[in-house]
């Protein structure tokens, strides 16, 4: 019985390799081809980039989204497949920057490393030991490491919606986030919002300080305390979604206390509306409630 479990194992990992191999002899659109990625591929001709990715001479990795992210992802934003092909130039930038010049593998992507997309934008990768997964802006690299001829295929679990802002810049343009854009005016934390890096915020929504009343008015009359408690938002490194694996404290840049995190579920007994939303210097989930530091409590 064990010689012939010996046998299957060794056969399956030939046919592997055997399969391996034959994606050495295929440029990356080949392979996506023979990987059945149809819509990528639909996109990648209808954007002009056919020529890119087939040429033998690149060198190249592609974060390539799975076939049924692609619809999801784009409805989720209020759009279709056929949409975007009707917009050459944005569709142009949204591949290229699932694309990054050099043969990375898995091995590459250390906690925290941000690279250059051929799009013009960045993307952050993250190894998460707990699960020992690797994650690129978030989206969780599900295979990995497929050579091809002209570069490497990775695929992901999402399209890759990188920003070119950072935190700071993030919150200004969004319409759900203008009372924290002005409780950071006030307290002069903008420069600390674009400088630090990497850095997690958890952002409390327009519905989340109506929830506090009067008080609103009262913090922006006092900035010092305003500003502790804006610090209490915001943590040291990238935590996308993937790293909520766990109930555990969280050091804030408040430092006298610690936020306590309820897995994907909630923060301080905030409930996310929003999880993963990409800046150059981090990443930001929108919550429900602002979060009172137990050692500010009595000073409102």
């Amino acid at each position: 019985m064990k010689l012939t479990c010996l046998c299957l194992t060794a056969i399956v990992l030939t046919i592997c390799q055997l399969t391996r191999a034959a994606y050495l002899d295929q440029t990356v659109l080949e392979c996506l081809k023979t990987l059945n990625r149809n819509i990528l591929v639909d996109l990648i001709n209808n954007a002009g980039l056919t020529t890119v990715f087939n040429d033998p001479t690149q060198n190249f990795t592609v974060f390539a989204p799975s076939e049924s992210a692609i619809p999801k992802d784009l409805a989720d934003i209020g759009t279709t497949v056929d949409q975007v092909k009707g917009d050459t130039a944005m569709l142009n930038r949204l591949l290229l920057n699932h694309a990054i010049v050099g043969h990375h593998f898995t091995k590459d992507f250390v906690n925290e490393r941000v690279f250059n997309t051929m799009g013009g934008f960045k993307v952050r990768t993250n190894h998460y030991l707990y699960n020992n997964q690797y994650y690129v802006d978030g989206s969780q690299i599900y295979q990995s490491n497929l050579e091809c001829k002209n570069g490497v295929i990775h695929s992901v679990r999402h399209i890759l919606y990188s920003s070119i802002n950072n935190v700071d810049e993030i919150v200004k343009n969004r319409t759900d986030l203008s009372t924290l854009d002005t409780a950071i005016q006030v307290t002069g934390l903008g420069s600390f919002l674009q400088d630090q890096n990497p850095i997690t915020l958890f952002a409390p929504s327009d519905d989340a300080f109506k929830e506090l009343g009067y008080l609103v008015q009262d913090l922006i009359q006092k900035p010092d305390l305003l500003r502790e408690i804006l610090k209490y938002h915001v943590v040291p490194g990238s935590i996308y979604r993937g790293a909520m694996h766990t109930v555990h404290n969280l050091h804030t840049f408040e430092e006298a206390d610690q936020a306590y995190l309820h897995g994907s579920g909630g923060i301080d007994g905030a409930r996310f509306v929003e999880y993963d939303v990409s800046a150059t210097n981090g990443v930001i989930h929108i919550i429900n409630r602002v979060l009172i530091p137990d050692s500010l409590k009595d000073q409102l």
